[in-house]
């Protein structure tokens, strides 16, 4: 949770200065001063005073040096000044712009984008879009992410918390990266694309409910150890909706297909952990979960799962036609 620092005076206000690593009350006065000869600055000082372009100039650094600081520290600072004292969380109130990388509330974030100075293209864009867009700015220094991923998947992903899980974390990333990779000829088709957006979507509602129920999980690989095998069980139920009473999934085929999903998972992890040193201990707890989903999976949930699957075919009510059908047929041919 972040809390909004009660702002009663603009003198209140403090922007980040990348340069000497603190937040200062006037910030053109501070970096003209103390900062004169870094590149942006002169560039900044190049203009006349009270000019538009000195304004946009400053105005942007300032952006800049807060979305730096937003993404490593706990506070957002956003570009309107704050007047109340509330808690929120930063994926559900707040997301960056692409172009300035200014922080703007979600529903506001649209506005902006088309009345942005550095848009130049003058996009008219869906406020699903310009989310998109955001939380894809989130994730700009985390890792080297593939331009058809961002592009093809990315950008069909509802703007909510779960995507933002979803593509913050690598492995996720990855899962989704090493998909496109084999079926680059067939990820032209929507169809291909959906199916990776929802396996991506899956494996963060996943995480999501292990940290809840474990505090040590922070990313999909956290829960990829042995010892957790019943967690994964656990948090697959709740995706799948189990009911403990009367002992049925009502998504069946998720429940099924999910075992597969994370032994993909469990591959590509230990990829990752073969490039690396003194790994040996986690590249064995990934072959022994692996195993146990071999196992173990059918015993936990495939066997209830298929067993609601084939119950929901056989109480399905055939229809059969109609006999004025049968006669208009009989006459066409």
């Amino acid at each position: 949770m972040v809390e909004k620092a009660l702002r009663k005076n603009y003198k209140d206000r403090r922007d980040f200065c990348l340069y000497c690593k603190k937040d200062v009350s006037h910030f053109a006065r501070h970096v003209s001063k103390w900062h004169s000869e870094e590149i942006d600055v002169v560039r900044l000082l190049c203009h006349h005073v009270n000019s538009k372009e000195r304004r946009l100039a400053l105005s942007n650094l300032k952006k800049k040096r807060n979305f730096i600081k937003n993404r490593a520290d706990t506070v957002v600072s956003p570009v309107k000044r704050l007047k109340i004292t509330e808690k929120f969380s930063t994926s559900d109130e707040y997301l960056p712009c692409k172009y300035c990388l200014g922080y703007y509330k979600k529903k506001s974030l649209c506005r902006h984008t088309k009345i942005c100075p550095y848009n130049y293209d003058k996009e008219n864009k869906r406020r699903q879009t310009s989310q998109n867009d955001g939380q894809t700015a989130l994730l700009l220094q985390d890792f080297q992410q593939d331009d058809l991923l961002k592009t093809k998947i990315f950008c069909r992903m509802r703007a909510d918390d779960i995507s933002l899980i979803a593509k913050k974390d690598t492995l996720i990333c990855q899962y989704a990266f090493s998909y496109i990779k084999v079926h680059k000829i067939k990820i032209i088709y929507k169809d291909n694309i959906d199916l990776v957006r929802q396996n991506m979507r899956r494996l963060a509602k996943l995480l999501r409910c292990d940290r809840k129920e474990n505090s040590d999980v922070q990313n999909l690989i956290d829960i990829l150890p042995p010892k957790h095998f019943k967690l994964i069980i656990s948090g697959v139920n709740k995706i799948a909706k189990y009911n403990t009473q009367t002992e049925n999934y009502e998504s069946p085929t998720l429940a099924i297909n999910f075992g597969t999903i994370i032994k993909k998972c469990c591959d590509l992890a230990y990829i990752n952990l073969v490039q690396m040193e003194n790994t040996s201990d986690q590249r064995k707890d990934l072959k022994i979960l692996k195993n146990l989903i071999e196992s173990q999976w059918c015993n936990e949930v495939s066997v209830q799962a298929c067993t609601n699957l084939n119950e929901s075919k056989w109480n399905k009510e055939e229809l059969l036609p109609l006999t004025s059908d049968l006669k208009r047929f009989n006459i066409f041919l």
